[in-house]
């Protein structure tokens, strides 16, 4: 009976384990640089490897008139 308690538990941990090794790695966290007009995404995705951000590129983000480059990071 207790090695089978023991055997469950282990398992559980195991799926604990790898549901948190698979969520960690896929959250990107954002860098927002404004970059005044943005035209589209691929002038922003160069701005941000000029800038350093060379491994997850940029997009572009609008809030009313103002044009935002994010530069994504992880």
């Amino acid at each position: 009976m207790t090695t089978r308690r023991i055997i469950s538990f282990n398992f559980i941990l195991r799926i604990m384990c790898v549901a948190l090794l698979l969520t960690s790695g896929s959250a990107l966290m954002e860098s927002c640089t404004k970059a005044g007009n943005c035209p589209d995404d691929k002038a922003c995705n160069t701005l941000c490897n000029l800038f350093g951000f060379k491994d997850y590129g940029g997009f572009c983000v609008y809030y009313g008139t103002i044009d935002y480059c994010c530069c994504q990071y992880r």
